[in-house]
């Protein structure tokens, strides 16, 4: 009983320390991406569209003070009025709707910026783990080479086996060494895109492997509408629309009307006034044409858009489902250390009891079926993460790591 107690303990110990990991990476990466200059500067563009508009709402025209003052003989003759143009064609409503489309739009920017952003960071982590971890393998098979180049020299020597199979032996080893230096680039350039995107910190905090605990369904016609990249083109297309109003209303001729008192001749003077341009050389239609094509222009991008999101969206689930169950298979399977395994078969080939050729042969196909093991693994963490970022679920269930209780 008290061995059983101390076994559950130790569990809920190690579950809890798992769920803290997790918690502390979520959080740390959110405020990462939170805090990110690029991030920063789309908040302040959305505090900016907000002022505008606010700046909409606001009437289109301040009113003018008109004076005049002469002297006619002996009199003095002067006048105060007032004056304004008139929002006779309600440019207004047309411009406050544009503003509210504006400020909804620079939030959804935010939005999609946050989620690109926390995706290009997760990618860039996947990415280093698998660039560095190749980058091991490829290191142990250039020093198992080196230690079978020293073996089949002797063996050479000894008469064992002929020259030619030294010259493969050496032949291999520098491909193997060719391989140590792209894989030893390709770390250093996933780290530098971690860094880029983290910081230093990035370098130091691997995944929580809560990360790919869900299983993710596939989403609903209707809820490929609502996503944010989708809503961000309909906005794109109601603005574009919007202007055809702006611009047929704002054309129009703006009336300008006025009304001053004072005195005149000795006499107290009252005056109204009204003046409207006439729009007899330019009728501005043009314009409006211009703004009705764009609209056209707006709403087929919109439409070709959707098509292009639905299209990601199912293609990248069909590559999630065929990678995961194929990881699933691939966990289930012996996957003993290859290392181990490949020095048998050095011990083997020194020890006589292995042809070369057969040695050769099956040392390869170790040594590359431990690469496509990690290909695998990060084939399918990419395409998880394409899939959550695609559907819009990418932020929220970091979140969901970072505030589980």
């Amino acid at each position: 009983m008290l061995y059983k107690n101390i076994c559950v303990a130790c569990l809920l110990t190690l579950s809890t320390g798992a769920y803290a990991q997790a918690k502390n990476w979520a959080g740390w990466l959110l405020q990462t991406v939170d805090t990110h200059p690029s991030i920063l500067a789309l908040k302040h563009d959305a505090r900016a569209s907000g002022y505008q508009a606010a700046a909409f709402n606001k009437p289109l025209y301040n009113p003018s003070l008109d004076t005049s003052l002469e002297r006619e003989g002996s009199e003095i003759n002067y006048q105060i009025g007032l004056s304004s143009q008139l929002d006779w064609h309600d440019v207004q409503s047309s411009q406050i709707q544009a503003g509210n489309f504006l400020a909804e739009q620079s939030q959804l920017a935010l939005e999609i910026a946050r989620s690109d952003l926390l995706s290009e960071s997760l990618k860039a982590q996947i990415s280093l783990t698998y660039a560095e971890r190749q980058y091991e393998i490829a290191t142990k098979r250039v020093n198992q080479s080196i230690e079978l180049l020293n073996i089949i020299g002797k063996k050479v020597e000894t008469g064992e086996v002929p020259e030619i199979t030294l010259a493969f032996t050496k032949a291999a080893t520098a491909e193997a060494m060719v391989a140590e230096s792209e894989w030893l680039t390709s770390w250093q350039q996933a780290k530098q895109d971690v860094v880029t995107v983290l910081g230093r910190t990035g370098l130091d905090t691997p995944i929580s492997d809560n990360v790919w605990t869900p299983t993710l369904s596939l989403l609903s016609p209707g809820q490929v509408q609502q996503l944010p990249s989708l809503r961000y083109a309909h906005l794109s297309w109601l603005i574009a629309t919007n202007e055809v109003d702006v611009q047929r209303t704002s054309n129009k001729p703006v009336p300008t009307v006025g009304f001053g008192v004072g005195r005149q001749a000795g006499e107290p003077l009252l005056s109204l006034s009204m003046s409207v341009p006439l729009n007899i050389r330019n009728d501005f239609i043009d314009v409006t044409e211009v703004a009705k094509q764009r609209a056209l222009a707006s709403e087929q991008q919109l439409q070709a858009e959707v098509i292009a999101v639905r299209e990601a969206i199912s293609s990248t689930y069909q590559q999630l489902q065929l990678l995961g169950e194929r990881y699933r298979i691939w966990e289930q399977i012996d996957s003993s250390d290859f290392t181990v395994q490949a020095q048998v078969l050095v011990d083997r080939f020194s020890a006589g009891d292995l042809p070369f050729t057969e040695f050769h042969a099956q040392l390869n196909e170790l040594l590359s079926g431990q690469q496509a093991a990690l290909t695998l693994t990060y084939q399918y963490q990419l395409a998880y993460i394409n899939y959550l970022h695609q559907s819009a679920g990418l932020v929220s269930h970091i979140s969901a790591l970072a505030d589980e209780e």
